[in-house]
């Protein structure tokens, strides 16, 4: 039986995106890379976080935001991206506390009415939950910074191949915030580098 030959337009297909396809997309090395800092920023937050206990991981935020604050002018991309990475981080943190919050009261409230029922042999029926509370929280506590790590390292590495990355929920709540600004322009991609394409068309 005969092997099939792929055409010359399947085998492109199946070729990453090459460096010609993203300067197409008016994306420079620097661009990228800028955007993938602005995401992996969330390792400086994970560790500042984890050193202080939580009390100064605002501090790795300021980096996607400086990013933001330089690039916002300069580059759709890197500044969509940077704007995406800080909200992102802000989010995280602010679910980290809640939920912080959360099993805080929920354990003390839980062991305070098992201990106190106790002498009414009630308590020891309650306790299972108390500890059940306990370890649910614990492991939300523990899973949920991990988590976040990885998805903003993720994004890291996406914008770093030159994608238009979203984080889920974020993304499309910011590009419907300037397609409204900007009277319904939705995409974040920059335009096309026309001085790069003409450049290209005049080698070809």
């Amino acid at each position: 039986m005969a092997e099939r030959k792929t055409t010359p337009v399947e085998e492109t297909e199946s070729l990453p995106a090459s460096s010609e396809e993203k300067l197409q997309r008016g994306l420079t090395q620097d661009e990228m890379t800028m955007a993938a800092l602005a995401h992996a920023s969330v390792v400086l937050t994970f560790v500042i976080a984890l050193g202080s206990g939580g009390l100064g991981c605002l501090l790795g935020v300021l980096v996607p935001f400086l990013l933001w604050l330089t690039y916002k002018e300069k580059s759709a991309y890197v500044s969509f991206q940077a704007l995406q990475a800080t909200v992102f981080q802000i989010a995280s943190i602010l679910v980290m506390a809640i939920v912080l919050a959360v099993s805080i009261i929920l354990i003390v409230a839980g062991w305070t009415v098992s201990g106190v029922l106790t002498a009414i042999l009630i308590g020891l029926c309650l306790m299972p939950f108390a500890v059940l509370i306990t370890v649910v929280f614990a492991l939300l506590v523990l899973i949920l910074p991990l988590a976040q790590l990885g998805y903003g390292l993720y994004a890291a590495y996406e914008t770093y191949q030159g994608r238009d990355f979203r984080y889920w929920l974020i993304g499309e709540a910011l590009e419907a915030d300037r397609s409204e600004q900007k009277g319904g322009a939705s995409n974040w991609f920059p335009a096309l580098n026309k001085v790069a394409l003409d450049q290209m068309s005049e080698e070809r």
